[in-house]
């Protein structure tokens, strides 16, 4: 059966690179089979890497079986960047209403591409070792519903890390959430979803948060 999927084609410019990478070496357009559609991000945190270009993928297993996908982009276009690496999640399942009251394990797309400008939050959780169940729980019975409040919002999805090439860091789940440019963050709807529940789960987490906030660039 096919595992759809995400390829995040993280890319950092060479110091000396003031300007957008070409569309060939941001994007190149068919790096792996079953490339369903990409979005173009930039890091709107001070962290690096600055680019992420993720690709929906209709089954993500020729990519886990074999690094000769990552392989041929490095030969093309490693020498154009200081760095190029790439995580591979599958979808575990999503949300694209507030009135949605239980997340769904389809489709793995956007009904709608996000707004050029608009913002991703991608929070990634890496529990301790038995405390993988308490975190999916919380996020599909609380987390996910509670940042839907949150003014601006438009779509969630979760992934499940699969493989990394090239270096990436990853964390072991990740929850990824839409956004408005104009949005509620940091407000009092956003507030209100660290809960106790919320503190608990952090509270067991093998290694901090790999939390990013990404402008949309291309769509």
């Amino acid at each position: 059966m096919a595992v759809p999927g995400i390829i995040l084609r993280l890319a950092q410019p060479k110091d000396d690179s003031t300007s957008l990478p070409p569309d060939a070496v941001l994007a190149p357009p068919r790096i792996v089979p079953g490339i369903e559609g990409f979005f173009v991000f930039e890091a709107q945190d001070d962290l690096t890497p600055k680019y992420n270009t993720t690709y929906f993928i209709s089954d993500i297993r020729p990519v886990l079986e074999s690094s000769s996908y990552f392989d041929e982009d490095v030969k093309k276009n490693g020498d154009q960047l200081a760095s190029l690496a790439w995580e591979v999640a599958s979808f575990i399942n999503g949300r694209d209403t507030i009135q949605q009251k239980e997340l769904t394990s389809e489709p793995h797309l956007l009904p709608k591409p996000p707004a050029i400008g608009s913002t991703l939050i991608s929070n990634g959780g890496t529990p301790a070792d038995g405390w993988d169940q308490d975190y999916n729980d919380w996020y599909n019975k609380e987390h996910s519903a509670a940042l839907s409040l949150v003014p601006g919002w438009n779509n969630g999805r979760r992934y499940k890390h699969e493989k990394a090439y090239g270096g990436a860091d990853y964390a072991s789940w990740y929850g990824w959430n839409y956004y408005d440019a104009e949005n509620g963050l940091y407000g009092p709807e956003w507030q209100a979803s660290m809960t106790p529940w919320t503190e608990k789960v952090r509270g067991h987490g093998r290694k901090p948060n790999l939390r990013r906030v990404w402008k949309v660039l291309r769509n």
